[in-house]
C-alpha cells in the first residue's frame, strides 16, 4: 500500500505524538539539519527535555540503529537531548538487545493498528497523503517520456556542476525527483553537492586563523632592486585527508602543515582546528561528511533482487560520480588559497577492464565501487599470491616455507632472509634467486596470508 510510507508514519507522529509515542510532546522541528545530522523529528517533553525520533518503515536495519546511536553520542550537548526513540514495524532480536543496552527506546508499530489510529487522530496527514497517492497514480498514466534512467557516462575531469545538472535533469525526466529527494542517502549527497557548489574557500577554511607573520617572505628569484625589500605573502599549507570511518561513512578533514626553515619550525596557523567534541556540529576540521557510502552500487547484477534494481544501479552511478567530483571540487576550491596536499584512502575502483586512453574517453560506470585503498592493496596482493600458485613455478610456497624453517634454525647474520631461503632451495636443486623469494614473501605479507602467522615478528624480507 503506497499510502503507508516512511513519510506518512513520520507526519502522523508529528501531528499526534501522544497517540503513537504514548506521551504528550511538543513538535519543535521535522527533518531539521543539525550540523552533519538530519533527524526525522525533534520534540520537547513536558519537563523541557529534548526528544529525537527516528522512523524506519519495515524491519529495523543496522544503518538506522547506528544512526540513533550517533544522535545519542554526537548530538547530546550539556544534556540537551535526553531521549532517542526509534519507530519501526519490526525489530530483530539482536538489535533489540543493542538498543536496550544503549538506552534507545524502540517502538514497533502494526500497520493495521497504526492506520486505525491515523484515521482517528491524524486527519491532516491522512488527507495530504491520500491526495498525493491519487495524484501520483494519475501522473503515472499521463507520463509519456522514457522512464528508463540512464547511468552516468564518466569522465575523470567532469565538473561538479555538470554531474549535478545531469543527475537532477535525469531524475526530473523520469519523474523521480520527489522519490529520491525523500531518500535519505540520495538527498544527503545532493544537499552536500549543493552546499559545496555555493561555498567559497573561506567557508571551508577560516583565513582569519592564518599566522600572517609566518607567511611573509622575501621574493624568490630575480626582482627589480626597488622591490627587493617588499615581502610577499605566501600561501599557507594544509593537508586534506579523505578516509572511510569504521561505520562506513566518508569523511574529508584538513590539517595544517608546519614548514621547517633552517632549525626553526614555522606554523602557518594561529590556532589549529579542534578535533574534540561534536556538540551540534561536525568537527571543525571536517569539510565533507557522507553516511554509509558502501551501500551505493552501480552494478545492476548486485541489485537484481530488487524490483527497481536497474534504476538503483543507474542512480548509484550518478552518486559515485557526484562524490568523486565533490572531492575534485574541494581540491580545486581550496587550492586557490592554500597549498593543498591531498592524502586519500578513498578511490573509485574499476570493476571492468580499463580501455585504451581511458582518462580521455567517457565510459559508463558499471561494476564500480567505493573502496578503501588499504583493502585494495590487500586484495591485489591476494590475487598475485593466487596467480603464483596456479601457474607453473620453479618452487612452490610449501617448499619456500620449508626452506624458511631451515633458514630460521641456523641463522646467518650475513644473509638476508630471502637470500637464506634461496640458499636452502638451491641446496635441494631448485635454482632460484633472492629477489624472487622476497617478492613472494612481500605479497604474502601484504595479503595477510595465514600461512605466515607462525613466523610473525621473526622474519624480515629486506
Amino acid at each position: 500500500m503506497e499510502l503507508f510510507s516512511e513519510k506518512f508514519i513520520e507526519d502522523c507522529i508529528a501531528e499526534a505524538p501522544e497517540a503513537f509515542l504514548g506521551q504528550p510532546l511538543e513538535l519543535l522541528s521535522q527533518q531539521p539539519r543539525i550540523g552533519g545530522f538530519v533527524p526525522d523529528l525533534v520534540f520537547r517533553g513536558s519537563q523541557g527535555e529534548v526528544v529525537v525520533v527516528e522512523v524506519q518503515q519495515n524491519t529495523l536495519d543496522r544503518h538506522h540503529l547506528y544512526r540513533c546511536l550517533e544522535y545519542r553520542d554526537s548530538l547530546t550537548h550539556d544534556g540537551d537531548i535526553s531521549t532517542v526513540i526509534l519507530v519501526c514495524e519490526h525489530i530483530p532480536q539482536r538489535y533489540e538487545r543493542i538498543a536496550k543496552v544503549h538506552n534507545i527506546i524502540v517502538i514497533a508499530v502494526q500497520r493495521e493498528a497504526f492506520l486505525k489510529s491515523a484515521i482517528k487522530y491524524c486527519p491532516k496527514s491522512l488527507s495530504t497523503h491520500l491526495t498525493t497517492s491519487i495524484n501520483k497514480a494519475s501522473a503515472a498514466h499521463l507520463f509519456t517520456g522514457d522512464s528508463l534512467v540512464r547511468p552516468y557516462a564518466w569522465g575523470e575531469h567532469d565538473k561538479l556542476v555538470d554531474v549535478y545538472r545531469f543527475t537532477v535533469a535525469e531524475l526530473g525526466r523520469c519523474g523521480l525527483i520527489e522519490k529520491y529527494r525523500n531518500d535519505q542517502q540520495t538527498s544527503e549527497i545532493l544537499r552536500a553537492a549543493e552546499d559545496l557548489m555555493s561555498a567559497t574557500a573561506g567557508d571551508l577554511i577560516d583565513p582569519t586563523k592564518w599566522n600572517i607573520d609566518n607567511l611573509l617572505s622575501p621574493p624568490s628569484g630575480w626582482v627589480p632592486p626597488q622591490e627587493k625589500h617588499i615581502k610577499r605573502i605566501q600561501r599557507p599549507q594544509a593537508r586534506l585527508r579523505v578516509f572511510i570511518t569504521s561505520k562506513n561513512n566518508l569523511s574529508v578533514r584538513w590539517a595544517p602543515v608546519s614548514r621547517r626553515v633552517g632549525e626553526e619550525y614555522l606554523f602557518d596557523w594561529v590556532r589549529y582546528p579542534s578535533d574534540v567534541g561534536y556538540g551540534y556540529d561536525r568537527p571543525e576540521d571536517e569539510v565533507l561528511f557522507l553516511h554509509n557510502i558502501y551501500r551505493i552500487s552501480a552494478d545492476a547484477d548486485q541489485l537484481m533482487h530488487r524490483p527497481d534494481g536497474d534504476e538503483r544501479a543507474a542512480l548509484g552511478s550518478m552518486m559515485l560520480a557526484l562524490i568523486f567530483s565533490m572531492l575534485q571540487h574541494l581540491r580545486y576550491t581550496l587550492g586557490q588559497v592554500i597549498d593543498c596536499q591531498f592524502d586519500s584512502e578513498f578511490c573509485l575502483d574499476l570493476g571492468d577492464e580499463v580501455p585504451t586512453n581511458s582518462w580521455s574517453s567517457r565510459r559508463q560506470i558499471n561494476g564500480w565501487r567505493i573502496a578503501d585503498t588499504q583493502m585494495l592493496r590487500v586484495e591485489e596482493a591476494q590475487a598475485r599470491v593466487a596467480n603464483f600458485e596456479t601457474n607453473v613455478q620453479t618452487f612452490s610456497i610449501a617448499e619456500m616455507l620449508a626452506a624458511l624453517d631451515l633458514a630460521l634454525s641456523k641463522p646467518d647474520p650475513k644473509l638476508s632472509m630471502a637470500s637464506a631461503i634461496a640458499k636452502e632451495l638451491r641446496a635441494t636443486g631448485t635454482a632460484v634467486k633472492a629477489p624472487a623469494i622476497a617478492s613472494v614473501l612481500h605479497d604474502m605479507m601484504e595479503a595477510r596470508d595465514a600461512r605466515l602467522a607462525p613466523y610473525s615478528g621473526r622474519i624480515d624480507i629486506r
